[in-house]
């Protein structure tokens, strides 16, 4: 699976989709204000660098 020993969190849920062949991701995002603050930093960089389909819900 992911290597959950080094790494961030959004690396981590990366490896783990790849090693687990996932056809998709699911994310939620906690409660904040304005667009730009829908969505952490973990769920920004998994939705840039992720090669499979998201499911983000807020």
């Amino acid at each position: 699976m992911g290597d959950l020993q080094a790494g961030t969190p959004a690396e981590a849920i990366l490896g783990t989709a790849k090693a687990l062949g996932a056809g998709m991701i699911a994310m939620g995002a906690y409660g904040h204000r304005g667009i730009r603050e829908i969505f952490g930093s973990c769920t920004r960089h998994v939705l840039a660098n992720s090669s499979k389909s998201l499911f983000l819900y807020h």
